[in-house]
């Protein structure tokens, strides 16, 4: 469960930064789901299949704000603003980095238009 909040607060090091302006007061025209499956196998065998729910966009037309859970066991969320968003969210190869050896990591992605 997690509760959101905007406020007009003012953070030094934000404001010292240059930040793409993304219109809220828009409709929404399309919200996006963005779902991965990622599957190990080790020594040929499927040890892991899991779909995850990885982030959501939503997409006013001309501009979009993206939420991108950073990984899937992650309190981190990321979010972008700007359009064509989905080329911001880590790339699903990122998932079969780092593995032993003797195991096979696979990551798909999936884009839902709700």
């Amino acid at each position: 469960m997690a509760v959101w909040s905007f406020g007009d607060e003012k953070i030094p090091i934000i404001d010292k930064n240059q930040f793409i302006k993304t219109p809220v007061g828009e409709k929404i025209k399309n919200i996006y789901l963005v779902q991965e499956n990622q599957r190990t196998y080790e020594n040929g065998k499927q040890a892991y299949n899991v779909w995850l729910t990885r982030g959501i966009i939503f997409d006013m037309g001309e501009n979009q704000i993206a939420f991108e859970k950073d990984q899937w066991f992650s309190e981190e969320i990321l979010v972008h603003k700007g359009y064509d968003l989905i080329n911001r969210f880590a790339s699903t190869d990122v998932f079969g980095k780092d593995w032993d050896s003797d195991i096979i990591a696979e990551c798909s992605r999936e884009i839902i238009m709700l």
